[in-house]
């Protein structure tokens, strides 16, 4: 069940484990076969789901699909980012598109019957394509196990992992995220950049550490992509290390480039799964989906 099939392109057959359906939107993508994984599940849990998707022409804009989570007086979005995934405009008319998605619940949602749905969103013009798919019913029960508190977090990335502080030092200079002063460097410097991570719950896989320099066009001009301590403490093992509520200082040497033009740059750290190289999505207090990286501060490089 969790093996990919490789598939010639433009196949246009549906796996038989999925529920078929056959709906459209006005703009072009359309949802024709899915699975959901079924309850009852625990608030925190980390959900499965596939999704089977075509369009009967070209699509110029980018869409990704967007799940919603409602019931219990709760409303939480979803929207996927195209990571590892074949982007719309390359997909070819009447070719199914068969993705994995999953999707990590609140710990705190209430006891109840939840209601899952799927919509395609218009990166391209930032809206929904109104597909409106309900795709079932999860009978959530409470959490049973430790309780995080989410909303004190700097990131809260997929209900796994949180970032509860995280600084930055250069020389004399410390600055703590989120900060408005500029840490001020020049080429060659190096930044010790301290991320403080707390397990929120046990993870499902692996995940490397991304601390990278930034302009702000978000090209990356120095990578440190780590497992946790540097290899030490891998956040998914057989006897695991990481257990819900601890917390770990996880330090990165992050050296200026000689050859860096002066200007200002940014900061950016996250998580992302050793296997397919996808970012875990941050989530806001509320559950949403918020974007894949965190932006702790700004660094003003300078001319030695």
């Amino acid at each position: 069940e969790n093996m990919y099939q490789v598939v010639e392109p433009a196949d246009a057959t549906v796996p038989p484990n999925l529920t078929l359906v056959e709906l459209k939107t006005n703009q072009g993508p359309e949802l024709v076969g899915y699975f959901l994984e079924d309850g009852p599940v625990q608030a925190g849990d980390y959900i499965n789901l596939i999704l089977a998707m075509r369009t009967d022409g070209e699509l110029q804009d980018f869409y990704v699909p967007e799940i919603t989570v409602s019931g219990q007086g709760t409303v939480i979005s979803l929207p996927f980012t195209t990571d590892s995934h074949l982007v719309t405009p390359e997909w070819q008319p009447n070719e199914v598109i068969v993705e994995r998605y999953s999707f990590a619940l609140p710990h705190s949602l209430l006891a109840g019957d939840y209601t899952v749905s799927a919509d395609f969103l218009n990166l391209s013009q930032d809206q929904a394509a109104g597909l409106d798919a309900n795709l079932g019913t999860l009978t959530i029960n409470p959490n049973d196990g430790y309780m995080p508190d989410t909303d004190n977090l700097l990131a809260n990335f997929r209900q796994r992992v949180g970032l509860s502080q995280m600084t930055a030092r250069s020389g004399l200079q410390r600055r703590s995220a989120p900060w408005d002063r500029p840490l001020e460097v020049n080429q060659g410097d190096v930044v010790i950049v301290i991320p403080r991570w707390e397990a929120l719950d046990q993870a499902e896989e692996s995940y490397t550490i991304f601390v990278h320099l930034i302009d702000g066009n978000n090209v990356s001009y120095a990578d440190l992509d780590y497992t946790p301590l540097g290899g030490a403490v891998p956040t998914h093992l057989w006897f695991p290390k990481w257990l819900p509520g601890q917390q770990m200082a996880d330090p990165y040497r992050l050296v200026i480039p000689e050859s860096l033009p002066s200007g200002e740059y940014f900061i950016e750290v996250g998580l992302y799964e050793m296997t397919s190289l996808r970012r875990l999505m941050m989530h806001d207090p509320n559950g949403n989906q918020v974007g894949d990286r965190y932006i702790a501060g700004s660094v003003l490089v300078g001319d030695q």
